[in-house]
């Protein structure tokens, strides 16, 4: 017991240092098969202070598919930076009616990333996600 007490404190700890205000996010859609209509929802909940870790700017690069199929010279292709953080979410600040998963949408001071990885701390005191943005996707004024 003493483990879970002393994962309680460093949580407790990282979100006094480390927390800002986040939105976690699922969406999930309904096609409409007569009309092809699509009717989005979102079910989203407010995490007063989520740990953020430091960012992590890795440079991408994505071929076209006719400079891959046809081994021509270069025709195509697009140089992107991605950037990929950890977030930790204290467990009791996500209600159990919500489900955290790959997809899941966080909203970080109207910046959006997408969450790739998620892993359950032991007992679900947390839940430690690794997520990735684009770092010139443009702030969402949306949210």
């Amino acid at each position: 017991m003493s483990n879970i007490r002393q994962i309680k404190n460093i949580l407790y700890q990282l979100k006094k240092d480390w927390g800002v205000a986040m939105d976690l996010r699922n969406q999930s859609s309904v096609v409409d098969r007569r009309t092809g209509m699509t009717q989005k929802s979102y079910d989203s909940i407010s995490v007063r202070r989520g740990i953020l870790l430091p960012v992590k700017l890795v440079p991408s690069f994505v071929y076209d598919l006719s400079f891959i199929a046809a081994n021509k010279n270069f025709t195509y292709g697009g140089l992107f930076g991605a950037g990929s953080r950890v977030v930790i979410v204290d467990g009791s600040d996500v209600p159990s009616t919500f489900t955290v998963k790959e997809d899941t949408q966080l909203i970080i001071a109207k910046g959006v990333y997408v969450v790739k990885n998620v892993e359950t701390l032991v007992e679900k005191l947390g839940f430690l996600l690794t997520v990735t943005t684009l770092t010139n996707l443009e702030k969402s004024d949306e949210f």
